[in-house]
């Protein structure tokens, strides 16, 4: 996808980035500075693994990772 078009959904629907090289530079991000902040995020950004159980280990990765933050939260509230 051309980063002019790309931009043209993000500025109809403003929570949908680009991730076209290039979006950057449009000037619709000097009006929105926090969308800049998400648009460099992809800069660092990565896929998430090609493996054929990635939704499960994501869903057990997801629920270890909420419990030990629950897990914190109460402590911290003792």
């Amino acid at each position: 996808m051309r980063s002019d078009v790309a931009m043209q959904v993000t500025k109809l629907v403003p929570s949908v980035f680009p991730s076209v090289v290039g979006a950057d530079k449009d000037p619709w991000f000097e009006d929105h500075p926090m969308h800049q902040v998400f648009y460099e995020q992809n800069k660092y950004a990565k896929p998430a693994p090609s493996h054929p159980q990635w939704f499960k280990i994501q869903q057990y990765l997801t629920e270890a990772i909420e419990k030990s933050f629950l897990k914190m939260k109460t402590l911290k509230a003792h």
